[in-house]
């Protein structure tokens, strides 16, 4: 019996199953990159401090009003502007979300059943007729607002403080509160509990707003600041505590069952933070829980969701808001709202390590075409971006560790710390030796030098061991 070398696909999701022998697959601080030649695991950006200030407090909330970017953090209302300072506005008390819409004149803010406008002013309206909103959207020079039980209104035309009780209507079709009025394309989707109705503006009646007949959707949710849109569809958090993606009346479960099983396993997950960006040609969708501690990422063009974490420690990432701006993609630091830049040529967060990991899928006797059958490993080696050390310090010479178990996943062993190259080195071989033998084995490898990251795919030499 001789060695045979197979390929092993390293693109591949987070979906860490009950039955970790099942399937122990993770992707973490990686992103599918779809190139015209090969696929690869790209590593996610890291960032830099984009604007040095004290810190105010906890992010709340991001805006991008007429070019300009606005932050809530902590009680202050501030723009960040594009020479990296900030100005004061004004002060918006609570602890709690905001979310922001504005017509090009004025811009609104909702947060704990406030409204606040803001054009050269910020000004707290009180117009008896709001009924404590949770949040705000914008469509066709109205804006709208929910309002107590399953009733929402829409202002007058043009005037978004303007709210009158014969502009009110109910999201009515199933019997749950509405949670927060969202607009997409040309519609108004109002997310309730467990429905969400899609409406248009008809011009009609007061307000001009109509149902889209028999296109109620039996899904709603309970986590408002879930909800966002790429160019091509809605993302939210459901209330079975699935992901979906929504499009006109078509929705579609996304989550995977790794996925689904951590949010399920969360005490409180109405606190998820979800936003959309493009990086590279590529739309992604990120949610993450505050109090379930953890980040993901799907990537809208491969469909594969991955992990997003901060530090050694495996927090979740440290983006609570986003925004493109300035050319620029920005984020916002959960721990004490300051902005942050995302760059992919940034390796570290901040200063801070980043840990790039993948769990491949098991390995046994079926590659060999004998599924039960022991087997025995000469030679594992990783195709990957090379010569990408640093001139001095931490990556100088970088390595990227290789484990493996034999267990699951349950225990790892570290069997070498492979070299991809000095700076110029683009001909090393990452590849280890080892003549283990077994009946599953799962390999992980683990970055966390600052310096590029970028594997295209893994091999390895396996030969039948007897039984």
């Amino acid at each position: 019996m001789t060695f045979k070398t197979f390929n092993i696909a390293m693109i591949g999701p987070t979906d860490q199953v009950y039955s970790k022998q099942q399937d122990n697959q993770l992707t973490q601080n990686y992103y599918a990159y779809m190139s015209e030649d090969e696929p690869s695991l790209q590593g996610t950006p890291g960032s830099r401090l984009f604007v040095d200030y004290d810190t105010f407090g906890i992010d709340r909330g991001f805006h991008v009003f007429n070019e300009v970017l606005y932050q809530v953090s902590g009680i202050q209302l501030d723009r960040i502007n594009s020479d990296q300072t900030r100005t004061n506005i004004g002060s918006i008390p609570g602890t709690g979300r905001c979310i922001f819409a504005d017509d090009g004149i004025d811009m609104f803010i909702v947060t704990g059943g406030d409204v606040y406008r803001y054009n050269t002013s910020l000004t707290l309206l009180t117009d008896p007729d709001f009924e404590s909103p949770t949040g705000v959207a914008y469509i066709n020079r109205s804006f709208l607002y929910d309002g107590s039980g399953y009733r929402w209104v829409a202002s007058e035309i043009g005037d978004g403080s303007d709210v009158q009780q014969r502009n009110y209507d109910e999201a009515a079709s199933n019997p749950d509160d509405l949670v927060i009025p969202y607009t997409f394309e040309d519609r108004v989707y109002f997310f309730c509990l467990r429905s969400i109705e899609p409406w248009w503006n008809s011009d009609e009646g007061d307000p001009p707003f109509s149902p889209i007949d028999t296109a109620v959707i039996q899904k709603g949710t309970s986590a408002p600041y879930s909800v966002a849109n790429s160019d091509r569809f809605i993302y939210f958090l459901g209330d079975d505590l699935n992901v979906y993606q929504l499009r006109s009346n078509q929705i579609r479960n996304i989550a995977n069952p790794g996925i689904n099983k951590e949010i399920a396993g969360f005490s409180e997950t109405g606190d998820a933070i979800g936003f959309c960006f493009n990086l590279e040609g590529q739309d992604f969708y990120y949610i993450t829980f505050p109090t379930g501690d953890k980040s993901y990422l799907y990537s809208e063009t491969t469909n594969v969701w991955t992990s997003m974490t901060y530090s050694a420690a495996n927090e979740r990432h440290l983006a609570s808001s986003y925004a493109y701006v300035y050319g620029k993609h920005l984020i916002a630091d959960r721990r004490n709202g300051r902005v942050l830049e995302w760059d992919l040529d940034l390796n570290e967060d901040n200063g801070d390590v980043i840990q790039r990991r993948r769990i491949l899928p098991r390995i046994d006797g079926a590659m060999l075409g004998e599924p039960g059958k022991r087997v025995q490993m000469s030679r594992f080696e990783l195709l990957m971006q090379k010569g990408v050390g640093l001139a001095t310090g931490q990556g100088e010479d970088p390595i990227i560790m290789v484990e493996l178990s034999f267990d699951g996943g349950e225990s790892w062993q570290t069997i070498q710390n492979l070299r991809f190259g000095r700076a110029g080195q683009f001909m090393q071989k990452v590849e280890a030796y080892a003549m283990d033998t077994f009946y599953e084995m799962t390999v992980r490898t683990t970055q966390t030098d600052p310096v590029l990251s970028n594997i295209r795919s893994a091999a390895i030499d396996l030969q039948l061991a007897g039984y």
